[in-house]
């Protein structure tokens, strides 16, 4: 078989304790997409045929004198990155809803925002060990964490990387200063997110809207350490 299009969604399984969240979603929608959790629960058990979505959220439009829905959808390419859904999934998913949603709700199947960043920070190192070594381990342990993919509106708590550093990096003894920086352009998303902006009044997490997803896209690049 040869594609004419590159593949996009996803295809891989899901973790168990993702995989134990929609089946709960999907036992409480007893077939129906009545509530927010219905609706995202009858999408994620759409039948693998018509294509995959791996995150998906719903938000009531406010500007709609209708029970109008705003859906967002999140695949993934080959690689496993977020990637836009095709025209053809977002048919997919509008006819597949056909059949649970009740005959008022009108729904706008959109595609999310795709919010790239980098971390960037500083730290004290105890002399006795390499602080190149110290890093490395750093980077390797924030990676794990964040190059998971989240789900739309996920903030990101600046708080658990400061602890995740400080206790769980030998040889680290203080954390200085942790910076959320903006990825856009070439191999990231085109969409520019405001940092600044959606920092916290106390700059402890950064919030993140209901049609956005944070993706850290490559934890070996994204990720830089400095020894103060």
């Amino acid at each position: 078989v040869i594609n004419e299009e590159r593949v996009t969604g996803d295809t891989t399984g899901e973790g168990k304790d993702e995989l134990k969240t929609r089946i709960m979603g999907h036992y409480a929608s007893q077939n129906r997409a009545i509530t927010k959790e219905d609706y995202i629960a009858t999408v994620y058990k759409m039948d693998p045929r018509y294509g995959a979505v791996k995150r998906c959220n719903v938000m009531k439009d406010f500007d709609s004198d209708r029970r109008n829905i705003n859906l967002y959808l999140m695949s993934t390419d080959e690689n496993n990155h977020l990637a836009a859904p095709t025209a053809t999934l977002k048919q997919n998913v509008k006819n597949w809803l056909l059949a649970y949603k009740p005959i008022n709700d009108t729904v706008d199947i959109l595609e999310g925002v795709i919010a790239n960043y980098g971390l960037d920070y500083s730290v004290i190192i105890d002399d006795n060990y390499d602080k190149n070594e110290v890093v490395a381990q750093a980077n390797r342990i924030l990676g794990a964490k964040l190059g998971t993919i989240t789900n739309f509106g996920q903030s990101l708590f600046l708080g658990d990387i400061f602890r995740d550093l400080v206790v769980k990096v030998e040889g680290l003894l203080d954390v200085v200063e942790i910076q959320i920086v903006n990825k856009i352009g070439d191999f990231y998303s085109t969409s520019f997110f405001d940092i600044e902006g959606h920092l916290s009044k106390d700059g402890r997490y950064l919030m993140v809207p209901e049609d956005t997803i944070l993706e850290l896209k490559y934890p070996d690049r994204d990720i830089r350490g400095a020894v103060i």
